[in-house]
């Protein structure tokens, strides 16, 4: 599944609402606000619109969305409909960039090998520095300080999986987290299984690690894996899984969604029927969406 999922992030990669823009330090709770590019860091990337819904209060549920980009790619422009629809149920939306992981010569043929200064150790941090800006921020934003949602989609949701159920988040202050579209694993049982991985792939995955997919480096892959970082979580917090049909890889979200269940994790696997990876048009992201927010209400 994975393979699959990467490759349709990358080939999307590589082909390139009337409401009032404030800074955060005068915000009217009755009225809608986006705040935009708001600064979580000093890279460029470390940016994130905020959205706020009117007559929002301390209840007021956060959700942070992580676009997805197969790790190397994307932006926060491109999940504008999920803020929407998020905005339109009552939801703060946290849309956020992050730092990617180095694409250069990946549309080469032969793909360029070389190490990346950014991985996806780097893109949790990030999402831990998005967190420390949200809570320092929810008193100026009027919204709860403690009901807050992760999701993602694709990659995105990759991330949100490994940094709701990791160490990072042994805080809980993601109480719930979604994964639309997201790969589960990466892990191998032997270097010739990876080897078979097609080669823009093996090095995304080089890049995103900074080790080669070989049997010495079999936790490396595990640890960017959210199958196994759930499997060694004391912590794991409520979690969504929604597969759109034409996704592969429904064994492994069903292998996923026991192994969540074995270990007495809050969790729900939803099918999104007729939808393929980018859930076009957006009633699909709509179905998503409402399953999610229904999900999350008996969890927050």
């Amino acid at each position: 599944m994975y393979t699959k999922i990467i490759a349709l992030c990358l080939a999307g990669a590589f082909i390139l609402a009337g409401c009032s823009k404030s800074s955060d330090n005068e915000l009217p709770a009755d009225e809608e606000q986006v705040i935009t590019d708001v600064s979580y860091g000093s890279h460029a990337q470390q940016k994130m619109d905020v959205h706020l819904p009117a007559e929002r209060n301390t209840q007021t549920p956060v959700v942070i969305f992580l676009h997805g980009g197969g790790f190397v790619a994307g932006d926060k422009a491109e999940v504008n409909a999920y803020t929407r629809l998020f905005l339109d149920r009552g939801y703060a939306v946290v849309n956020a960039n992050y730092r990617l992981v180095d694409s250069t010569g990946l549309s080469q043929t032969p793909v360029l090998h070389q190490a990346s200064a950014i991985k996806i150790s780097d893109q949790l941090n990030d999402i831990r520095s998005i967190t420390d800006k949200v809570a320092t921020s929810v008193g100026s934003w009027k919204v709860s300080s403690s009901k807050w949602l992760l999701a993602g989609h694709s990659a995105g949701a990759t991330l949100a999986l490994l940094y709701a159920h990791g160490n990072k988040n042994s805080d809980k202050r993601i109480k719930v987290v979604a994964n639309i579209a997201g790969a589960t694993s990466f892990a191998f049982s032997d270097e010739s299984e990876a080897a078979l991985m097609p080669p823009l792939l093996l090095e995304v995955l080089f890049r995103a690690t900074g080790v080669p997919a070989t049997n010495p480096n079999k936790l490396a892959y595990m640890a960017i894996s959210p199958y196994w970082v759930s499997n060694n979580s004391s912590n794991a917090v409520a979690a969504i899984n929604i597969r759109p049909e034409q996704d592969s890889g429904d064994d492994l979200y069903r292998a996923y969604t026991q192994l969540l269940t074995s270990r007495s994790v809050v969790n729900q696997y939803l099918i999104i029927t007729g939808a393929g990876h980018s859930l076009d048009p957006d009633s699909k992201k709509a179905e998503a969406v409402v399953a999610i927010d229904a999900f999350a209400r008996t969890a927050l």
